[in-house]
């Protein structure tokens, strides 16, 4: 039976960027557990196959919110990748690029109003710019 120093349960994004960070040393025996398969599906690797690689069970978990009541009842998809990669392979290269002057872009009044009921939302989300920015 093979002994391992670290298992990780999950090969989405953090889990192989930390088997990697990991396995940099190789004193150390590292084991990294994936419920899915491969990312080898045609609909993965193109912006188009969003909408199938949504509702590929062999792939996506398929999860739903309960019933939302602001939303008639409604129950939300909740797509999270089940293959190498996780939900950044199930995204098909989709992604939404943040706004240049996120502080005082169209979501400043929302940090306004976070800031105003818990402080620390704001310092988080001025951390988090400023780590951005340096980084």
């Amino acid at each position: 039976m093979s002994e391992y120093d670290y298992i990780i349960i999950g090969a989405g994004s953090a889990g192989c960027v930390l088997a990697n960070r990991l396995s940099e040393d190789p004193g150390n025996q590292v084991l990294i557990l994936e419920a899915g398969p491969m990312d080898h599906k045609l609909m993965v690797h193109i912006p188009a196959g969003v909408y199938h690689a949504y509702k590929d069970p062999s792939i996506n978990w398929n999860y739903k919110s309960e019933p939302e009541p602001e939303c008639d009842g409604r129950r939300i998809d909740l797509p999270r990748g089940k293959v190498i990669g996780g939900s950044s392979s199930i995204n098909s290269m989709v992604y939404m690029r943040g706004h240049s002057d996120w502080p005082n872009g169209p979501l400043r009044n929302v940090c306004r109003i976070s800031s105003a009921v818990n402080p620390q939302i704001g310092a988080r989300a001025s951390g988090a710019v400023a780590l951005a920015r340096s980084g």
